[in-house]
């Protein structure tokens, strides 16, 4: 939730007449601080949680009185959260309310814009406004924040509602990934998502990397971003020619060990037991080959050589060394 003060310069009193010019100055503040969603043109810290808004060249808001609107244009207070708009009313009368933006954005489709929002503006209108008083914007849209790491090039993310089946796509051509997250806003309508979402990420050749699902019921607020954890992508390395692939793993609890009545399994293996990883990782999608070996500490101590075999008769000090080295 928004508030805009907003007040005349011109001596209006508590009537205002047909085609009167007016230069309105309209503040916003926090009703709700750090619980904010935005538009596309503000500044937010990757915790998507302190947002600030301001003011943009060429914003417009729409003065309403009864039936009848114009638009009021900012002059000055670009950069701001202090703006001033010059217009003139459109109809006799001592109040009026206020829309911006002044059209309905399309959030079908969207495009990242670096450190802020993607585009598609809130929808928000100001309710019981005064000449004399504030009025309080309102927001049907919410934000969805995605924070990603990997190594790829993406070119779009696609929000699908379970219950509707209606998407939002995020187009983010040429974003690179890298392991510190990066956070991706993407606009979506408040209100209860009773069948949950699930949020599909392709990479620049438009091959799907991975499905992010949430099958309960989702609450997007207009009040507050929903933030969701870090998500790590698969990652593709190369060193000295060689390439191989990490596989993104989460973080979570398991059982780990063998059953009491499993023949097979030694004692120290027993009993099963539940252990908490707690933090996600990244893990090798195969073993060590010979061919990376080589290709970082220059030798192969192996017994069967072949490139595409893991190394073996590797001792824990040489296995310290390849990874610092790695």
């Amino acid at each position: 939730i928004l508030f805009v003060a907003c007040d005349s310069t011109n001596d209006l009193g508590t009537l205002f007449t047909k085609g009167q010019e007016v230069t309105l100055t309209a503040v916003i503040g926090e009703q709700q601080p750090q619980m904010l969603p935005g538009m596309q043109r503000v500044s937010g810290k990757d915790s998507g949680t302190e947002i600030n808004l301001k003011w943009d060249e060429g914003d417009q808001i729409k003065v309403i009185v009864g039936k009848e609107s114009a638009i009021v244009t900012l002059t000055s207070g670009a950069g701001s959260s202090d703006g001033t708009f010059t217009g003139i009313m459109p109809a006799d009368g001592n109040s009026f309310r206020v829309e911006y933006p002044i059209a309905e954005p399309d959030i079908s489709t969207q495009t990242y814009i670096k450190d802020g929002f993607s585009n598609g503006l809130m929808k928000m209108v100001a309710e019981n406004g005064t000449i004399d008083g504030g009025f309080i914007l309102k927001a049907q849209y919410a934000l969805l924040g995605l924070q990603l790491v990997g190594n790829q090039t993406l070119s779009k993310i696609v929000v699908t509602n379970s219950m509707d089946n209606k998407t939002y796509t995020l187009l983010c051509s040429n974003v690179e990934l890298s392991n510190r997250p990066t956070l991706f806003y993407i606009v979506v309508p408040a209100g209860e998502w009773k069948d949950g979402f699930k949020v599909d990420i392709y990479d620049s050749n438009n091959t799907h990397q991975k499905t992010l699902t949430k099958s309960s019921s989702a609450s997007f607020s207009t009040t507050q971003a929903t933030i969701m954890p870090v998500q790590g992508l698969d990652m593709t390395f190369n060193v000295n020619g060689v390439t191989f692939k990490m596989i993104y793993v989460e973080g979570g609890t398991f059982m780990m060990g063998a059953m009491e009545d499993d023949q097979s399994a030694l004692e120290n293996e027993k009993p099963a037991h539940k252990v908490t990883l707690t933090y996600d990782y990244y893990i090798g999608q195969t073993e060590v080959t010979q061919a990376l070996w080589k290709a970082v500490m220059d030798n192969n101590p192996s017994t069967m050589e072949g490139d595409n075999l893991p190394v073996n008769y590797v001792l824990w000090e040489d296995a310290d060394a390849f990874t610092k080295q790695l």
